[in-house]
C-alpha cells in the first residue's frame, strides 16, 4: 500500500508541477527547466521543485490533524465532482456521433494506452479500507463504500469519455 501511495503521489505531484509551469507560461512567466525538470544535474536539471513543495505542503496538512485534512478533502471532492458534472452536461450539447467512427482508430494499442492512463484514476480506492476503524459497521459499510465509489467513478469516467470523444 505504501508503494501505491508513493507511485500515486509522485505521478500527481509531477503533473501538478507541469501544470503550474504551463499555467505560468500562459501569463508570460517562464519557469526554468532547472527547477521543473527531472533530476539530471549533468544537463542543468535539479528536480521538480514544485512537486516537492506540493508533497511537503500536503504532508504538513496531514500532520496537522485528520479533521482538517478530511474537511479539505471533502471540499476538493465536491468541487471536482461539480466540475465533472458541469463538463458532462454542457459538453453533451456538442457531441457529434460521427466522431466515434472508427471506434478504435489506433486499434488494440490505443485501447491499452487509454487503459493505462485511466489506471491512475483507480489508485487509492484501497485507502477506504484504512478508515475501517472509524466506521460503525465495517463488515457491512466498507464493501458498500468501496463498490459504490468504484461504480460512481466508472460512470463519471464513461460520461467524460463519451463527451470528450464525441
Amino acid at each position: 500500500m505504501i508503494l501505491e501511495y508513493v507511485l500515486a503521489v509522485a505521478a500527481v505531484s509531477s503533473a501538478w508541477g507541469a501544470y503550474f509551469k504551463s499555467f505560468m507560461s500562459g501569463f508570460g512567466v517562464p519557469i526554468p527547466a532547472a527547477i521543473v525538470g527531472g533530476l539530471d544535474p549533468a544537463h542543468g536539471q535539479y528536480g521538480n521543485w514544485f512537486a516537492i513543495i506540493i508533497v511537503v505542503l500536503i504532508s504538513l496538512m496531514l500532520a496537522r490533524g485528520m479533521r482538517t485534512s478530511v474537511r479539505l478533502n471533502n471540499i476538493i471532492v465536491f468541487v471536482k465532482i461539480a466540475i465533472i458534472l458541469l463538463f458532462i452536461v454542457v459538453g453533451a450539447f456538442y457531441v457529434k456521433p460521427t466522431n466515434w467512427h472508427p471506434f478504435t482508430p489506433y486499434g488494440v494499442h490505443g485501447v491499452f494506452a487509454g487503459a493505462s492512463a485511466v489506471f491512475f484514476a483507480y489508485l487509492g480506492f484501497d485507502a477506504v479500507s484504512s478508515s475501517a476503524a472509524e466506521v460503525k459497521n465495517p463488515k457491512r459499510n466498507m464493501p458498500i463504500g468501496i463498490i459504490g465509489t468504484l461504480i460512481i467513478t466508472t460512470i463519471l469516467y464513461v460520461g467524460v469519455s463519451i463527451v470528450l470523444t464525441g
